[in-house]
């Protein structure tokens, strides 16, 4: 019998964070995120927010735990990958945010751009746009 379902399914990601107020107004005001669940567990405050068709679970660091400068040289998390419609529109509204564009965009092949941009804490967010190139220079002013 064959199963409909895969083995695994991407469902989560979990940052840890020194504002969490600060993150959660990133994905949701920023981002577009939904609020799911605002919680204190054992102690400790959970925030849930469905984002992009997965969640992204936030909590503040725990004692003894530290944010590194740049956090994607301490762990094995380098970035965070959304795909956008329009790259262009997505930078100038992050850029307006106050994010800081790290890295273009970069038409890195015929069906890809990409770009980087700084959230809060360091948090590194890669924005792909996946239209062809000639869909994407037909709509750039």
């Amino acid at each position: 019998m064959e199963q409909s379902q895969p083995l695994f399914a991407f469902e989560h990601v979990h940052v840890a964070c020194k504002d969490p107020g600060a993150m959660e107004r990133f994905f949701v005001d920023i981002l577009g995120g939904r609020l799911v669940t605002k919680r204190t567990t054992n102690g400790f405050l959970n925030v849930e927010i469905a984002v992009a068709g997965a969640l992204v679970f936030l909590r503040l660091l725990r004692e003894g735990e530290r944010i590194a400068e740049r956090p994607q040289e301490t762990g094995n998390l380098d970035h965070v990958g959304f795909r956008v419609r329009d790259i262009d529109e997505a930078l100038r509204h992050l850029s307006q945010a106050g994010c800081r564009i790290v890295e273009g965009p970069v038409d890195w092949r015929d069906d890809l751009a990409f770009a980087y941009v700084e959230g809060p804490e360091g948090l590194i967010i890669e924005l792909l746009d996946r239209r062809p190139r000639r869909e994407r220079d037909a709509t750039k002013v």
